[in-house]
Order: C-alpha cells, then sequence, then structure tokens
C-alpha cells in the first residue's frame, strides 16, 4: 500500500484505486453544497463526484422492505437512469441499494454516501455493488475519515450530503 500526504496533494493511492480528500475552499468540493452551513468541511471521495451539469435524484427508504418496495426502488431508479439522471443514495440494504442497482442497469453512473469512511464497504453484504458504482464511473462519498466504521449518528448526518447533492429525492 502506497501512501502520499493527503495535506499537500489531498490523495491516497491504495491497490483499489485512489480516494480525494476535498475541503470546501478546494474547486472540486460541490458547489451546491457550499450554500448550507451544516455541510461538512471536507469530503472523501473515491471515484467521482455527481456531475453538477447534469440532474440528480436520490432514491432512499427502508432497510427492511417488501418485495415490491425494492422492485419499484429499482425500476424508478433504472427509469430515471435511462432519461439521464445521475442516482444518489446511501448504499444501505434495501430500498437504497436497488435504487443503485437500477440506476447501473439504466446504464448511468450512481453515488453512495456512506456513513463510514470511503474505504470501509458497509454492509459488508454489499461489496460487489460497491465495487460495481466505481467500476461504471460513479462514486463513494463521505465525510467520515479513512478507517471510520459505521456508527449510528454517521447515518442520520449523511442524509444531508445526500439531500444537498440532489435536485430531488425519492423515498
Amino acid at each position: 500500500m502506497e501512501r502520499t500526504d493527503m495535506k499537500n496533494n489531498h490523495t491516497e493511492e491504495y491497490s483499489t484505486g485512489q480516494i480525494r480528500c476535498i475541503e470546501k475552499s478546494d474547486p472540486e468540493y460541490p458547489q451546491i453544497m457550499k450554500q448550507y452551513s451544516s455541510m461538512p468541511a471536507k469530503l472523501y471521495v473515491k471515484g467521482r463526484l455527481p456531475d453538477p451539469k447534469r440532474r440528480t435524484v436520490a432514491v432512499i427508504g427502508a432497510r427492511m422492505c417488501s418485495p415490491y418496495g425494492r422492485m419499484q426502488a429499482f425500476r424508478y431508479a433504472k427509469a430515471l437512469s435511462v432519461a439521464g439522471v445521475q442516482i444518489i443514495s446511501g448504499m444501505a440494504l434495501g430500498i437504497d441499494s436497488e435504487g443503485h442497482k437500477g440506476a447501473l442497469e439504466g446504464k448511468m453512473p450512481t453515488f453512495a454516501v456512506l456513513g463510514s469512511g470511503v474505504d470501509v464497504c458497509y454492509p459488508k453484504s454489499n461489496r460487489k455493488l460497491y465495487e460495481r458504482i466505481l467500476w461504471e464511473n460513479g462514486g463513494i462519498i463521505s465525510e467520515c475519515p479513512l478507517g471510520s466504521g459505521p456508527v449510528s449518528w454517521h447515518f442520520p448526518a449523511r442524509n444531508r450530503i445526500i439531500s444537498a447533492l440532489s435536485d430531488a429525492v425519492l423515498v
């Protein structure tokens, strides 16, 4: 594992890809997030950030959902994706995961905002989804420092990032 000083160039090189630390003062920090005072001072990003020139819709919902709910989350995300809309969610089990899968099926990048560090896939059972999001030119985003595990209070905090990056939220 090769590491470079994050303070100087904002990157860390890992065998699975590059992780950037983007501070609020950096030009890459999402402009839309700068208008809200509650946004984090820095974001960690693996892969890409959503394209600010494209519409972005959050697909979010229950972890323990019905088969019907799963099917609808997938179908809506796929239809939006086919129409050129980026999908953002939290990669949680249930509705979030189905939204990401639908977006990938529709051939648009999707973006996951985690309640852990971007180098910590949570839930672990979503490892293939995590890797596919990156493979398909999407991104993994978090305000949590690298190595941070999932902690219950991280999840409500990450929701404000999902909301800020979205033009609409589908619940």
